[in-house]
């Protein structure tokens, strides 16, 4: 138990999206079978593939360390694990890493049902990738803060994604979007329930 509650489950995320990142840099060809074992495609969510939601977020695109998220991740993971507790922190990287996804693919295969040729192309499409969950943690370290640190992070965030899924909107941008929306939901659940178990404490020890 102590060792749930410690800071061990947020250091072996982090060890694990690492890890295969630096195996793939070192042979890129075991890259595709990670892919083909962890990935989610539309098809997974209707059968026992729908566990894919998750261990699609610790594979990435490509073979190696994926352009900026590594780094980015490098940051709001520890602090993270610092600010929300490793719990907190699987939390939001997985769930809200699979509120990205489902965003997408609900509405894909909504369409890919009428007949659309290109629903379906992008509902069958394997998609893996840690940006969304990395995104999520920045979000949540952000609200996790206070005053004009907390304001500025928040409106960063918001001003940065709110560009790219204005002006560009690709799939991707559309999933770190859900992901952010739902972190921000996720975050107002638990800030009111933080109050109520103090005022519970305080009631059972009086």
């Amino acid at each position: 138990m102590r060792i749930a509650q410690g800071p061990w489950p947020g250091i072996l995320l982090l060890a694990v999206v690492f890890g295969l990142q630096a195996l793939t840099a070192i042979s890129p060809g075991i890259h595709a079978p990670f892919v083909n074992a962890l990935g989610l495609s539309g098809h997974d969510l209707l059968g026992i593939g729908a566990y894919r939601l998750t261990t699609s977020s610790l594979v990435q695109s490509r073979a190696g360390f994926v352009g900026t998220v590594w780094v980015t991740l490098a940051i709001v993971g520890p602090l993270a694990i610092w600010r929300l507790g490793s719990l907190k922190t699987l939390a939001v990287f997985f769930f809200s890493d699979a509120a990205g996804s489902l965003a997408v693919l609900v509405p894909l295969g909504i369409i890919a049902a009428f007949g659309s040729s290109g629903a379906q192309a992008g509902w069958s499409d394997v998609t893996v990738g840690s940006s969304s969950g990395t995104y999520a943690l920045g979000l949540a370290v952000g609200l996790s803060l206070h005053g004009r640190a907390r304001a500025l992070s928040i409106v960063t965030i918001i001003t940065v994604f709110g560009v790219r899924l204005v002006f560009f909107t690709d799939r991707f941008d559309v999933e770190h979007a859900a992901a952010l929306a739902f972190t921000g939901g996720l975050t107002l659940w638990w800030s009111r329930r933080t109050p109520s178990r103090r005022a519970q404490a305080v009631r059972n020890s009086s």
